[in-house]
């Protein structure tokens, strides 16, 4: 078989024009018919910025190196960059997410075609199951919720793709303020707890210089703690909250595109008819031949 080439090609779909046409746009009509009948799908958009310096981080890292492993006890002089990734693995993580389908009530939306409002239980599929959380969970991480970091930038774009525009804006901005709240519990809980350590190595210290120190870590992490009990962008600032999306934007199916695909399936379909019908008719010229000399 000779090579393929651009030429050959070329000369294959001039021939092969009408298949190619009548292929084309039928496929593009059956992709068209789907595209109008799946249920569209809206993206909700939060863009938000990890806030990496704590309040009077400055002042802690003055002092830690003065207090020695008594820091690393205490919890203090950690680096910025570290409470940025411990945010951005809150979003990530399947704790968390499933905090936000049961606060939200996710899973009547995931499985809305199983929910039996009579009797406010999803009914079970062909092989006896009914959904999850594991099954909400896997539906959340990998169609609904996506994180996307721009490390040049510092930004974190948080997508939510579901099908009420509405529910998805609602939904973006409450992960970005569930997740606030709770890394700021989290600080408020944890500098409780070092104050009180300190307090009592403060109580036994017996040398001047240390007892200094000690009281400089407890002064700045008390204007800590009263900081992050009144900031409730603790660990992300929101730049862009999400808004709706328009209706007639959905992310998905995009009817032009989809057409677009099916046309050039189908058109692709009748150059692969085209061509073996006509290898088909040369094999059976060829077969005919030797039958036909005198």
């Amino acid at each position: 078989m000779p090579p393929l080439t651009l030429s050959r090609l070329l000369r294959a779909m001039r021939r092969a024009w009408l298949p190619m046409l009548v292929g084309g746009i039928a496929v593009m009509i059956a992709f068209s018919i789907v595209a109008f009948t799946l249920k569209p799908v809206y993206r909700a958009v939060a863009v938000v910025i990890p806030v990496t310096e704590s309040p009077g981080g400055g002042a802690l890292g003055k002092i830690a190196g003065q207090l020695g492993g008594l820091s690393a006890i205490a919890g203090i002089g950690l680096p910025n960059g570290s409470d940025r990734d411990e945010a951005v693995a809150i979003l990530r993580s399947r704790s968390f997410g499933e905090q936000i389908i049961a606060e939200k009530n996710l899973m009547q939306t995931f499985f809305a075609s199983r929910w039996d409002a009579n009797s406010s239980t999803f009914r079970a599929d062909w092989r006896g199951r009914v959904p999850t959380m594991e099954d909400a969970w896997r539906v959340f991480d990998e169609r609904v919720r996506a994180i996307v970091e721009d490390r040049d930038r510092g930004l974190i774009s948080l997508r939510i793709e579901l099908g009420e525009p509405q529910l998805a804006a609602v939904v973006a901005n409450h992960i970005v303020r569930r997740a606030n709240e709770i890394i700021r519990q989290r600080k408020i809980d944890e500098l409780s707890k070092s104050l009180k350590y300190l307090e009592a190595e403060l109580a036994r210290a017996h040398v001047t210089g240390l007892e200094q120190a000690i009281s400089r870590v407890i002064e700045t992490q008390i204007n800590e703690r009263m900081l992050a009990s009144v900031r409730s962008e603790y660990a992300f600032r929101t730049i862009d909250p999400a808004v709706p999306p328009d209706l007639n934007r959905p992310v998905w199916p995009q009817k032009p595109l989809l057409a677009a695909y099916g046309f050039t399936l189908g058109a692709g379909l009748g150059l692969g008819f085209a061509t073996w019908r006509r290898r088909r008719r040369r094999y059976h010229r060829l077969q005919a031949q030797p039958e036909s000399d005198p």
